[in-house]
């Protein structure tokens, strides 16, 4: 999960929720730029924490990722995700409405 603020820290919970009813799903990584927001919800799930993304996506245990930051970085990080070959899933919106062109450029690396 990139990003453990209020909408992080829901998905992050929901996850564990699945988990609990027999999904097989693992929160392994967080990212914050918060250390002690990322490190409280990364402790009790033993993952991996990163204060920087990019270092996140590195980490080839990671296979999804989500990403719960402010909308004006949803693009980049996205981008960023599908570059380093995870899937995503990103609150809405992809982008925050002044960005269309970034809009336009995640959508073409999607299409492939």
């Amino acid at each position: 999960m990139i990003g453990v603020g209020g909408r992080g820290s829901h998905h992050v919970e929901v996850i564990n929720r699945m988990k609990g009813k027999g999904v097989n799903v693992q929160i392994v990584a967080i990212c914050d730029t918060y250390a002690p927001r990322g490190k409280a919800v990364a402790t009790p799930n033993q993952a991996k924490f990163y204060m920087d993304h990019r270092e996140l996506l590195a980490d080839p245990n990671v296979d999804v990722v989500g990403i719960a930051t402010p909308d004006h970085i949803h693009g980049y990080q996205a981008i960023d995700s599908v570059k380093a070959g995870k899937h995503v899933y990103c609150e809405k919106p992809v982008t925050h409405w002044r960005q269309f062109e970034l809009t336009k450029q995640l959508t073409e690396l999607v299409k492939g």
